[in-house]
């Protein structure tokens, strides 16, 4: 539907009301195109609220016209420049999105290499506190001092000079024992190889006392651990 389908005023004798001119108006200025339409259109159109008429209406308008050429004449500019652009960019988009691709297949694939060895890293630390390897420790630890405790009995009953290396032992038993500080009663002397040369008895008793103690105390913790009575 358009303006010109409503009627014009008759010809001939048309009443003056219907044919005079508009008064000089702000529409006879901003529109003269629908100013010099008859009063009975524009009476019409004044109570047709149809948007379609009004859309056709305005976009008789000369300026509007030429508004909407422009305004599709920079659309279709605007078209052929980005086309142009993108066929004169794709090589180069292209390769930038290549080497962004390798870059990140290659960051993903260090990544996971990196991971993996710092995983590794961190189960051959942990694996030397994890409760197998500190049984085993313990179990060594026992077995050695039984050995040295048996070692000095034998040196003694033989008539051999007391080690100094198994007294040596004893008293860092009897350190670990006393939290570093000074030796218990149990532990030999700190001039151990005079007081062997001297009363070997008394060193021997000593040192064997303290070699067997730590035995029996780390024996009882093994024990106890078999039993599932110590939780780690």
């Amino acid at each position: 539907m358009n303006a010109d389908q409503y009627p014009s005023a008759p010809a001939g004798g048309s009443s003056p009301t219907a044919t005079a001119p508009l008064p000089d108006t702000p529409l006879s200025h901003n529109f003269p195109h629908i100013a010099s339409l008859p009063r009975q259109t524009l009476e019409a159109l004044s109570t047709n609220k149809d948007p379609q008429l009004y859309s056709a209406l305005i976009h008789t308008d000369p300026s509007i016209a030429s508004l909407l050429q422009q305004r599709s004449a920079l659309l279709n500019r605007v078209r052929e420049l980005a086309k142009r652009n993108e066929e004169e960019l794709r090589p180069a988009l292209e390769r930038v999105r290549e080497e962004t691709q390798s870059g990140f297949v290659a960051a993903k694939e260090a990544e996971e290499v990196l991971w993996k060895e710092e995983e590794r890293k961190l189960a051959e630390a942990q694996r030397r506190f994890a409760p197998p390897a500190l049984l085993a420790q313990l179990q060594q630890t026992t077995a050695k001092i039984y050995e040295q405790s048996e070692d000095l009995a034998n040196a003694l009953v033989e008539g051999r000079q007391l080690p100094p290396s198994l007294l040596a032992a004893a008293r860092d038993v009897g350190h670990s024992r006393t939290g570093g500080g000074s030796s218990s009663s149990s532990a030999p002397d700190e001039g151990a190889e005079g007081t062997t040369a001297a009363d070997p008895i008394q060193t021997f008793t000593k040192a064997f006392l303290s070699l067997r103690t730590a035995y029996h105390r780390r024996a009882m913790i093994e024990e106890r651990w078999r039993r599932d009575s110590i939780r780690i």
